[in-house]
């Protein structure tokens, strides 16, 4: 059977988990790759984080 090879190319996003305090990359195109690679496929991601400004939003939890 042959290797699947996939990109996902996009927008790289952040999930944001205040309760917990943590940022995980994500987004569609960015999940479908990783999940891919999980399952034993060739992926990878193509895309864009923005540099955002840390917002006084952490320190308000």
């Amino acid at each position: 059977m042959k290797k699947v090879s996939i990109l996902g190319i996009g927008v790289a996003t952040l999930d944001i988990y205040v309760n917990q305090g943590r940022m995980y990359p994500g987004g569609n195109e960015y999940n479908v790759a990783c999940n891919a690679a999980s399952l034993g496929a060739e992926a990878g991601f193509l895309g864009v984080l923005q540099k955002i400004l840390q917002v006084s939003f952490w320190s308000r939890r």
